[in-house]
């Protein structure tokens, strides 16, 4: 990557490395195609695809600075680069002692999800990474 890349294309290029590392833990895990994992996704909702998600990561309590470093996974497994967010800014503060703006935050992603199918699909194939054994 350069260095003067703008934050939506280091995000696009982020978006792409993870999709390809997707793809190799795939065939790593027998092959299973991408046409079959999609129609396991499609048939969940994307409220099925969240819970699934937060049950794997273990992304239920939000107090404090816990909701914070759930948010920051969550976003990174979206797609977004974790380095982006500045610790002790006034926003983490905020967010450190308002726990249901975390959730309301995480409920709006799920909503998000069945107009943003890459969010949909990231979260379905993240929360299936666990169950490899690890």
């Amino acid at each position: 990557m350069s260095c003067c890349q703008s934050p939506s294309e280091e995000a696009a290029a982020y978006r792409y490395e993870q999709e390809e590392a997707r793809k190799k833990k795939i065939k790593e895990l027998g092959g299973v195609v991408k046409e079959e994992l999609v129609e396991d996704e499609e048939e969940k909702s994307s409220e099925e695809v969240m819970q699934d998600y937060r049950d794997e990561m273990l992304f239920h309590c939000l107090e404090g600075e816990r909701g914070i470093v759930v948010l920051n996974k969550l976003c990174s497994d979206l797609g977004y680069r974790e380095e982006q967010f500045r610790y002790g800014s006034s926003l983490e503060q905020f967010l450190q002692d308002n726990s249901g703006c975390c959730e309301a935050i995480i409920e709006w992603i799920t909503e998000q999800m069945d107009k943003n199918k890459e969010w949909k699909e990231a979260l379905f194939c993240e929360g299936d990474s666990s169950d490899d054994g690890n």
